[in-house]
């Protein structure tokens, strides 16, 4: 399914702390008051005393379910758990205690903002999804592939940079997998589209014709129903018009930069449709109110995809 981006005429342009369920019988896990919120990448720990013969565990809500993401602590020892704040929205958290013979649970629970590096433009609800249910599996890295004909390998580094942002919105990892040859949206691509990845490369209308008089398309390409009942993207496109590239600024800048064009044609194979706000990466071009970075609703929309809906069996 792909998606456009247009090319204007010109370039100029503490954490609150809860009572979590428990039974008659109270284990006493005492959670120690942490920050209400962390950016993306800080430090940010748990701590507190285990029961008396007891041990705790930290786990996290994602898709409903409580995962465990960390060693249990010592039996009525101090614990110091890390948040995963590697990627920004908000965690649901909890520390509990295994269930006991008498079938006692104790657990405190914790919720935990963690925001961006920098403060987003316009509003959580200026975004929107593809609308068919499917999206990336969160606990299984995505290979990325990239085709250099035509323009210098050195673009793997941006390309890099702007997964790395991605990374960031979503929790989503990317491995780079290598030089690729494949052209996403052409004739070839569609005649034997990839069973999983994610592909970028540049190319002219001639070899694929959609990309006339357009600066980039992105989208995913490949959906699966798995016997689980899950619905998985597997595989998507980055095509960036060759032309249009060398006029274009490298790197991140306010305006018309090539960083903007990643980050929305890799918006669009995460999962990611237009909007009407210019406030918002994903607003169908690109122009003077551009920024480098995921507006609010950008962000929002990513987080609905990512590592905090659960893992896709």
């Amino acid at each position: 399914m792909k998606r456009l981006i247009l090319l204007l005429s010109t370039l100029a342009l503490g954490v609150v702390l809860q009572a979590g369920p428990s039974s008659a019988v109270s284990l006493g896990i005492q959670v120690d008051p942490v920050a209400s919120s962390v950016r993306v990448g800080g430090f940010l720990y748990v701590t507190g005393t285990a029961p008396l013969l007891r041990t705790v565990v930290l786990q996290i809500l994602r898709g409903g379910v409580w995962t465990t993401i960390s060693s249990p602590s010592g039996s009525g020892a101090r614990f110091a758990f890390r948040v995963p704040t590697y990627y920004d929205g908000t965690r649901v958290l909890r520390v509990t205690a295994p269930q006991g013979l008498l079938g006692e649970i104790d657990s405190a629970t914790i919720t935990v903002h963690v925001r961006p590096t920098y403060t987003p433009a316009g509003t959580a609800g200026q975004h929107k999804l593809v609308g068919n249910g499917y999206r990336w599996n969160p606990c299984a890295p995505i290979r990325y592939h990239v085709d250099y004909a035509g323009v210098r390998s050195g673009n793997l580094e941006l390309i890099r940079q702007a997964l790395t942002r991605v990374r960031a919105a979503t929790g989503l990892s990317f491995v780079y997998a290598g030089r690729s040859t494949r052209v996403p949206f052409s004739d070839s691509w569609y005649a034997r589209t990839p069973t999983s990845g994610l592909y970028f490369a540049w190319s002219t209308p001639a070899q694929v014709p959609a990309i006339r008089g357009l600066v980039g398309l992105g989208g995913e390409s490949r959906l699966v129903d798995t016997a689980a009942g899950s619905h998985v993207i597997t595989t998507g496109g980055v095509l960036l018009a060759r032309s249009a590239w060398p006029h274009m600024r490298s790197g991140w800048h306010n305006g018309i930069d090539r960083g903007s064009l990643l980050l929305h044609e890799i918006g669009h194979a995460m999962g990611l449709m237009h909007v009407t706000s210019k406030t918002e990466i994903m607003h169908p071009s690109l122009g003077g109110w551009t920024r480098p970075r995921y507006g609010a609703g950008d962000l929002a929309g990513l987080e609905r995809l990512g590592m905090d809906q659960g893992c896709l069996p």
